[in-house]
């Protein structure tokens, strides 16, 4: 059950530095549309789940169509609007992201218990639909300011890197993190993360220039916006569940008026 969220967000994290090289490659509303259509069918595949198994591959296309919309909307904006307006559309952006992580659980509740769980995401297919349209409206065709060929063997690499330090982190909550399948994930990321690094350095046409390493600022501001990304999702996945911890002690608590306290007791288990 674990990997109807871990399997998202494993291609969604790959996915948001993949689709910001396709925009520069072809064009931020192809880029985009593909992002569209990849979470619109994902949203098809939930929707109409038999099993569990179905569910995981649905959430696993859902992530890999829904990294278009953090990796180019800011990107998207730029290309849109003119200097003076930009700011206020890239407020407007991140307030709808605070507003939908703060009603979306409460509306995703409701229609769970009211209507089921499939229909959760038959409310995102029919979003994503009517976004598809007026995204090929909206966005420019614009021919890309770079030229360069797209670095496959970079993005791919970079791509496992990614992706193996997160199923590494996934097996060592399942089996600890001294399994051999938790420390094998480290390792590969590791090797991954060596050979892109060697590759960005080599290639003619690297997938991330290496000067942009070299920017002290774009590297403080990645670190800065990785660590309010860990305080926030920390917060979303920790509140709920200290929240809910007094409520099972008074339960528990409650049982035992009548008699002694036995943590031995049949009923509590």
């Amino acid at each position: 059950v674990g990997w109807v969220i871990t399997g998202f967000l494993l291609t969604f994290a790959i996915g948001i530095p993949l689709y910001g090289r396709v925009a520069d490659v072809f064009s931020i509303r192809r880029a985009f549309t593909v992002g569209l259509l990849a979470f619109a069918a994902g949203s098809l595949l939930c929707a109409l789940a038999p099993s569990l198994g179905m569910l995981v591959l649905g959430r696993i296309v859902q992530g890999a169509g829904g990294a278009a919309i953090p990796a180019l909307s800011s990107v998207s904006v730029a290309k849109i609007l003119p200097p003076g307006e930009r700011g206020s559309a890239l407020g407007l952006i991140v307030s709808s992201v605070g507003i939908g992580a703060a009603v979306g659980p409460i509306l995703g509740g409701a229609v769970g218990a009211l209507a089921g769980w499939h229909y959760l995401f038959v409310g995102t297919l029919i979003l994503t639909t009517a976004l598809i349209p007026a995204a090929l409206y909206v966005l420019p065709d614009d021919s890309p300011e770079d030229t360069r060929g797209f670095d496959l063997p970079g993005g791919i690499l970079l791509g496992l890197a990614a992706g193996l330090f997160l199923f590494g982190i996934t097996r060592g909550q399942v089996s600890g993190f001294g399994s051999a399948g938790s420390w094998g994930s480290f390792a590969g990321s590791a090797l991954a993360a060596l050979g892109f690094s060697w590759r960005i350095r080599s290639a003619a046409e690297p997938f991330v220039s290496p000067t942009l390493f070299e920017n002290r600022a774009y590297v403080a501001a990645v670190v800065v916006g990785y660590f309010c990304m860990l305080a926030n999702v920390s917060a979303l996945v920790f509140v709920p569940l200290l929240v809910s911890e007094p409520a099972r002690e008074g339960v528990f608590d409650r049982h035992h008026r009548r008699r002694p306290r036995d943590d031995r007791c049949r009923d509590c288990f």
